[in-house]
């Protein structure tokens, strides 16, 4: 975790959260976003050639 310890009041606590874990934060998110993309893609794919594939050889009659 965070290795920093604090004496003092609440502004140096906040300092450090958005100086040294902001930058961490952001690129995560980044990378969750990129996923979340990718996995809906995925899924949009998935759903298409599973609705020809339906459309063209189901349906009995």
């Amino acid at each position: 975790m965070c290795p920093a310890t604090f004496k003092g009041d609440r502004s140096s606590v906040t300092t450090h959260l958005v100086e040294q874990h902001n930058k961490n934060f952001n690129f995560g998110l980044l990378d969750n976003l990129v996923n979340l993309k990718g996995l809906l893609e995925i899924l949009i794919i998935f759903f298409f050639f599973f609705f020809f594939f339906f459309f063209f050889f189901g349906g009995g009659d």
